[in-house]
């Protein structure tokens, strides 16, 4: 949504004033005292806060966990080793396990980065989660499954 100004358009004419005021406002106080943040960043942070205000959404990566009020959702990270997901990977496509394991490497090191850059905290940090899944120790559904039930726990 953030590289697609039509998407964001879209999402924008359908807030009420008051919605657009709080977007507004948050988006500023959570970059006053930055200098200017790249474009991208700034649309990505701008669409989250956006979409969220809008009802429940699901927010993957992008640091949705770092830009989005602590109260406004869950924050889980999703996990496994990195044999699990070379193994993974190179089930399901045409990739050798030393270029599977050089892909996920990268991912992961540019994925860090990202969080380090933005927002000078360290991406593996635990304490910045309410929920941490091993999936090489559980199946997407019991994942979806324990999701579900710790939001509607914490949200009740």
């Amino acid at each position: 949504m953030a590289e697609d100004d039509n998407v964001r358009r879209n999402l924008y004419e359908s807030m009420d004033e008051n919605d657009r005021n709080w977007v507004h406002e948050f988006a500023q106080s959570l970059f006053a005292n930055e200098l200017p943040l790249n474009d991208y960043f700034s649309r990505l942070s701008k669409t989250m806060l956006t979409v969220v205000r809008q009802g429940p959404a699901v927010i993957l990566g992008r640091g949705g966990s770092l830009i989005l009020p602590s109260d406004c959702g869950l924050r889980v990270r999703i996990i496994a080793p990195l044999e699990y997901r070379v193994t993974r990977l190179t089930s399901k496509s045409e990739v050798s396990t030393s270029r599977a394991t050089a892909i996920l490497r990268e991912t992961d090191e540019k994925r860090d980065q990202f969080v380090r850059s933005h927002f000078n905290v360290d991406p593996q940090d635990q304490y910045q989660y309410d929920l941490i899944i091993n999936m090489e120790r559980t199946s997407p559904g019991a994942a979806a499954d324990i999701i579900a039930t710790a939001s509607r726990a914490r949200f009740k």
